[in-house]
């Protein structure tokens, strides 16, 4: 029967720990995404929608560049071009 008090009480103190850590990780720190996206500017989604307007071809990546995106994106023929987009929607240089 102690056995089984013992195994109980360490079920219990391991629950405890184990619910303690998911309250520390929900706290997060902000990335460029949500500083972002909370900050008014376009989103990932918006900023492939807008290098896709104006080059066509396939988005395959879109990363947080400073104060908006780098979308880099395939073009017909194979080529692949970097585009970059600010946090207001324009693009400002592409290579």
């Amino acid at each position: 029967m102690k056995k089984r008090t013992c195994a109980a009480w360490m079920l219990i103190a391991l629950a405890a720990l184990g619910a303690a850590a998911p309250a520390s990780a929900a706290v997060r720190e902000p990335t460029p995404f949500t500083v972002a996206r909370d900050a008014g500017g376009i989103s990932a989604d918006q900023a492939a929608a807008i290098v896709r307007s104006a080059y066509g071809g396939r988005v395959v990546s879109v990363k947080p560049a400073g104060n908006g995106w780098s979308v880099r994106v395939i073009l017909d023929g194979g080529r692949v071009k970097t585009v970059r987009v600010d946090a207001n929607g324009s693009i400002r240089s592409a290579d």
